[in-house]
């Protein structure tokens, strides 16, 4: 596959995630910090997973800052 067909293919995918996360957070039966709180932490997953230098590295003072 082109590297242009799969950048497009990519960004249709963002662009249908984005569309239907906001339905499907609608229709879902939790709080609004339960639901901050759960996006949180998918987003903190999905940066472990594919950015490899977020997982070097870590002390004291990154573990603080995170924290805060």
């Amino acid at each position: 596959m082109d590297t242009r067909t799969g950048a497009r293919l990519q960004m249709l995918a963002a662009a249908a995630l984005f569309s239907t996360g906001g339905m499907a957070i609608k229709a879902c039966h939790m709080t609004g910090w339960q639901v901050a709180c759960f996006r949180s932490g998918l987003g903190a997953l999905t940066l472990l997973v594919l950015i490899p230098g977020a997982r070097r590295g870590w002390s004291r003072r990154t573990v603080l800052v995170g924290l805060a």
